[in-house]
């Protein structure tokens, strides 16, 4: 008993000392994941918005270590960091998400990732930073992103317009992938609803060409990675 006693004293000094070690890369990387997160939520219309991981002992040990982890996040000026799950709102979890996608592109190890309607409320200057973000990620894995906004509908590589349909008392979804022609007919609806006017058409074509731009960019910066 004396002896398994003893064993156990060093296993957990040893332990310990893991754990501690564990605990000092956490904080040191949580206060740059920190900063990433908020830098990037600035650009998604959370311009006093700030997100901090925070880090408090457990009582005991975990297979993961004696931390607990928090996410919070403030998203006014003057309001105290709260949890996260518990401040902030759908269009808020939803451009975090992204921030946080942005910043672990290269890390996550995800094949895929979907992003459903990540643009509530979200419009202008904002579409823009948000469709540069997800096409950045999209150069390290595939993204499908269901989206109402035009500028981040002319980023795709391949466009599927959805659309419900019923007939008979029942209601059916079609998807159709769009050519070139039909892409620019649709950023027109998107942009100008029922028009078609000459000025609609040319500023969907506009969009367009601006988006192949930056993707273009960023392909060749990710290539030089």
């Amino acid at each position: 008993l004396e002896k398994a006693q003893r064993e156990l004293a060093q296993a957990t000094k040893r332990l310990s000392v893991a754990a501690a070690t564990l605990t000092q890369e956490r904080e040191r990387s949580a206060a740059v994941l920190s900063q990433s997160i908020t830098t990037h939520i600035h650009d998604l219309a959370m311009p006093n918005g700030s997100f901090k991981i925070a880090l408090a002992p457990l009582e005991r040990f975990t297979s993961t270590g004696r931390d607990a982890v928090r996410f919070l996040f403030s998203g006014n000026l003057g309001e105290p960091l709260n949890d996260l799950e518990k401040v902030a709102s759908g269009g808020e979890l939803s451009r975090i998400a992204l921030a946080m996608k942005t910043v672990l592109m290269h890390t996550a190890q995800v094949g895929t990732m979907v992003f459903d309607e990540i643009d509530t409320g979200v419009g202008g200057v904002t579409a823009q930073k948000m469709a540069e973000k997800i096409a950045a990620i999209a150069t390290v894995g595939q993204v499908l992103c269901i989206t109402h906004l035009p500028q981040i509908a002319a980023f795709a590589d391949n466009h599927i317009y959805i659309e419900k349909r019923s007939s008979e008392g029942r209601t059916a979804t079609v998807l159709a992938v769009l050519d070139y022609n039909q892409r620019l007919q649709e950023l027109v609806r998107m942009t100008a609803g029922a028009s078609t006017s000459r000025a609609a058409l040319e500023s969907a074509t506009e969009l367009l060409l601006a988006a192949d731009d930056v993707k273009k960019s960023l392909r060749k910066s990710a290539a030089q990675k």
